[in-house]
């Protein structure tokens, strides 16, 4: 049953030249959030806390309260706004650990799909290398060109640890952050500083091509490949399209039929994003490329960490290379896999060049990236 607190939230709306700020403080309460989304529904909500009741500075001089978890995994939901690929999501979070790795703070914004399944858009975790203090978390939005989305908040702390969220703010793209505040005036304690790992904690990128070795890293009889045909090698040579890479021949390719095929398992951490370079030149506008996030779970049924579908349906959709983004969702890090499925109609052009995993907190250009 949804726990609501007897306060509302304060939700100030900030009009831009080319979109709305949308920013939440605790001021008024809790009352506007919920715990009733799937993902939130099997945790109790958070709890509302008062600065003058703990030994923690308040980062504003106005902010005097904000919102903390349970002793026990919690999660809370806030209510639906209007989102836009490229936007941003920023949390103003304090942690202090009693106990190295008692903390966690997941971040977790889905696209609202009415009458389907709600996807995934953005995906942040709070590195466990975070030091006490004031921290921005930030979640980047890679969805629709422009959706009605919403954010859940997961988090655990031991008795006696702190993790407190005192604001949060989506900044939509082409939104200086200047313009985009929290509060009417400047008046601050010192700002948190946006959360980063340390350099010594920077996991290497997991890559792949389709030039060697496919047959024996992927699998084409996975349990969620029954029923389908086995997805095909071809080469650039055969097909009339350049490679995006010099070093790059061949490439994974559907038959007219619906095709999948399952990757080798390698670690994922939630936070982490999969891109995949793919190419559709489409004759029917039932020729796709869904990408599914798998969690292998041992002795049980694997669970999905996300997905994207490709389609020429899809507002996002161009003809021609595209990368397809996924972020990573998940309470914790797992040994993971990747699921191929897709179809091309004759005369069309379907392929997946590539892909690659980044891990949370490692940059794109890191030379452990590079795909060829």
């Amino acid at each position: 049953m949804t726990r609501f607190l007897s306060f509302m939230v304060l939700i100030t709306w900030a009009t831009m030249a080319r979109s709305e700020c949308i920013q939440f403080t605790f001021e008024s309460g809790i009352g506007l959030y919920g715990n009733d989304s799937a993902m939130c529904s099997p945790f109790p909500i958070w709890n509302l806390g008062t600065y003058s009741s703990i030994e923690v500075e308040t980062p504003h001089v106005k902010s005097t309260h904000f919102v903390e978890p349970n002793d026990r995994t919690s999660c809370f939901t806030s209510p639906k706004i209007q989102m836009e690929n490229g936007g941003r999501l920023e949390i103003n979070v304090f942690v202090d650990s009693v106990v190295g790795r008692d903390i966690s703070l997941s971040v977790v914004a889905s696209e609202n799909v009415p009458n389907g399944v709600d996807s995934i858009v953005a995906v942040s975790n709070l590195p466990q290398s975070t030091t006490p203090g004031w921290h921005v978390l930030s979640a980047n939005i890679v969805g629709s060109v422009a959706f009605e989305g919403y954010v859940n908040f997961i988090g655990h702390r031991s008795t006696g640890s702190h993790i407190l969220i005192d604001a949060i703010r989506y900044i939509p793209p082409h939104v200086d952050v200047n313009d985009c505040v929290l509060y009417e005036d400047d008046e601050t304690t010192p700002q948190p500083e946006a959360t980063t790992p340390e350099a010594d904690d920077v996991e290497e990128c997991i890559t792949f091509n389709f030039e060697e070795n496919t047959e024996k890293l992927f699998d084409d009889n996975n349990y969620l490949c029954d029923g389908f045909v086995p997805w095909n090698i071809g080469n650039y040579a055969n097909i009339g399209i350049e490679s995006q890479n010099v070093g790059g021949e061949k490439f994974l390719i559907p038959n007219q039929q619906s095709s999948c095929t399952a990757s080798f398992a390698f670690p994922m951490t939630p936070g982490g994003v999969i891109e995949a370079n793919v190419f559709i030149d489409h004759t029917s506008n039932l020729d796709h490329i869904i990408i599914l996030v798998k969690n292998l779970v041992s002795n049980g049924v694997d669970t999905v960490a996300g997905f994207q579908i490709f389609e020429p349906s899809r507002a996002s959709f161009v003809t021609g290379w595209s990368v397809i983004r996924i972020p990573i969702a998940n309470l914790i890090p797992f040994n993971g896999y990747l699921v191929f499925l897709g179809a091309a109609a004759e005369g069309s052009k379907v392929l997946v060049d590539s892909f690659r995993y980044i891990p949370p907190g490692t940059p794109a250009d890191h030379e452990s990236c590079a795909i060829y």
